[in-house]
């Protein structure tokens, strides 16, 4: 038959261009969530399942130093999910991501992980889990991470000695200093995050060794929508696609943009603000 674009002379016209979406809304409770809770404390999973993580990170893990720039000694191990680059995958099922952490040297963190994989399904019902990696931490001491944000959603277990775990960014009412805010990880305290900028702190508390399990996370709608069109779906802060293309995203309004005049992005931010100062208040970091 015919192609539509060929009309009766012969001639070859290019197809209509297919009008842009029209731009997504963030949405409060989903987009920009920036919540803590404890998995015990919140029947997610039961003390004996911590304390045997952390018997198994204290003697059978094959720790190793991180070489990354964000890492202040930080030893970690690893395994991925998809690609190496951290692209998510359209679906991943269950026996993958096992297989996935028990070749990685990480099969005593399954039963935990299980467990993650039940709360981000509560908290995103109706929607896919995409995983994209999961990396496990040791922290001793001076060993810290720098400030940093990814470009997808991530769960950050805590477990053993407490440390503070620092957090800025979008959907965090504003204060006169910015909005960040130092909230101190005990046991069993997850942090749930989507693309704010974080920092783990040189162990202030004097309390020993604090482990963390990471799992870095996109759903079916960021993947078919590229986050509401704040950028692709990825571990690294990189394809800004929409409104500019800083890679951390404004605290006032969620989306990309540069600042102006040396004035941070939200101190000049023109965008439709994010609908209220306390878009994640009650989410256990701001009171």
């Amino acid at each position: 038959s015919t192609p539509p674009e060929v009309a009766t002379s012969g001639a070859v016209h290019p197809p209509l261009a297919t009008p842009p979406p029209p731009q997504l809304a963030l949405r409060r409770g989903i987009d920009c969530m920036a919540r803590r809770l404890n998995m015990v404390h919140g029947g997610w999973c039961e003390e004996q399942h911590l304390d045997d993580l952390v018997r198994f990170f204290s003697h059978s893990v094959e720790w190793k130093n991180c070489e990354h720039d964000s890492s202040r000694g930080r030893k970690m191990a690893w395994t991925g999910f998809g690609q190496p680059d951290g692209a998510a995958l359209l679906a991943v099922d269950q026996l993958e991501w096992k297989y996935a952490l028990r070749h990685g040297g990480l099969r005593g963190t399954i039963t935990v992980v299980c467990k993650i994989f039940e709360l981000l399904q509560s908290l995103h019902p109706g929607d896919a889990i995409l995983p994209i990696l999961v990396n496990c931490c040791r922290y001793e001491g001076e060993q810290r991470c720098l400030r940093h944000p990814h470009n997808c959603r991530q769960v950050t277990l805590s477990l053993g000695a407490p440390r503070t775990f620092s957090v800025s960014g979008a959907g965090l009412p504003l204060h006169e200093g910015g909005n960040r805010y130092d909230v101190l990880l005990q046991n069993g305290d997850a942090m749930i995050l989507d693309g704010q900028q974080h920092e783990v702190y040189p162990d202030q508390e004097g309390g020993g060794v604090r482990f963390s399990v990471n799992l870095f996370y996109g759903t079916a709608d960021d993947q078919r929508t590229n986050r509401r069109g704040r950028s692709t779906l990825s571990i690294q802060p990189r394809d800004v696609i929409e409104r500019g293309w800083h890679p951390w995203a404004c605290p006032r309004c969620g989306w990309h943009h540069e600042g102006c005049n040396g004035q941070p992005a939200w101190k000049c931010c023109l965008n439709t603000q994010l609908d209220d100062p306390s878009w994640n208040r009650g989410g256990g970091i701001v009171r």
